[in-house]
């Protein structure tokens, strides 16, 4: 199975809400701040429509009143949103809350209609217990390089602290919507 990009899940995404042609698809990854996490130039959305379609993951649509202006539309396929799921479910791992919680605020955000109540608490428990773990290991950080760092890194290490603190918050007060 070939692994998809973010940019990859984005489409299949915003194709599950509706059809759209090419240029819809683009216009929404530039207007969308939840799109602004993946790259929004016609030199990466287009090529990723193509393989998409070619990995039978998106179809053409063609409109009864078709005219060039409007284009072909693109929806999604019953294999596309079968992808599309598997990928918004996934475990959430510490390296994701590392390096990834743009992809991880995505994931959410395109769960929506998608995946029930349940999933959604599932993985918004995931990513607080490693966002958890990360913290601790940020503040443990912080706390045995104090000394060692300049003033600015320090602050840089404490920004990144509040930074991830605001994920915890926010992962909480989600988790209370639920109740």
């Amino acid at each position: 199975m070939k692994r998809l990009t973010r940019v990859d899940y984005t489409i299949l995404g915003s194709l599950s809400e509706a059809r759209k042609s090419g240029y819809g698809i683009q216009k929404e990854f530039e207007q969308s701040a939840l799109f602004s996490y993946s790259s929004s130039s016609p030199g990466t959305i287009y090529p990723a429509i193509k393989r998409l379609i070619k990995l039978e993951l998106i179809g053409t649509w063609i409109p009864p009143r078709f005219d060039k202006k409007s284009g072909q539309e693109l929806n999604i396929s019953s294999k596309g949103l079968a992808r599309l799921n598997e990928w918004l479910v996934q475990p959430v791992h510490i390296n994701d809350v590392r390096s990834n919680m743009p992809e991880l605020i995505l994931r959410y955000a395109l769960m929506d209609k998608l995946v029930n109540d349940e999933k959604k608490i599932e993985f918004l428990q995931s990513l607080l217990t490693e966002l958890e773990g990360y913290m601790e290991i940020l503040k443990q950080e912080h706390k045995m390089c104090h000394d060692l760092l300049s003033v600015t890194k320090r602050q840089a290490m404490e920004s990144i602290i509040i930074i991830f603190q605001g994920y915890i918050d926010w992962t909480k007060k989600t988790l209370r919507s639920f109740a």
